[in-house]
């Protein structure tokens, strides 16, 4: 192979490792959300729900999620807001 094709395919790898490694981030927020709602440690879900839901607002799986820590925590008027 010549120089320019190894620099291309170099690249081309590194854009693919950056976009995944952004792609990972949101996935691992919102798992981190779910393994802390479901350990019931709901104050700590609703940062990581909330870090979510800015990343990404238009997701409305995320504010359901967010507003059932809110219930849990018996605070109702946030949780009527999310759902």
């Amino acid at each position: 192979m010549n120089i320019i094709n190894l620099t291309i395919k170099g690249v081309f790898i590194t854009f693919l490792v950056i976009c995944l490694i952004g792609c990972s981030q949101e996935t691992s927020d919102i798992e981190m959300a779910h393994s802390l709602f479901d350990k019931e440690q709901y104050a700590d879900s609703i940062f990581y729900y909330s870090k979510v839901i800015e990343d990404n607002p238009s997701v409305a799986d995320n504010y359901y999620f967010r507003g059932s820590a809110w219930a849990m925590k018996e605070n109702y008027d946030l949780s009527i807001t999310d759902f």
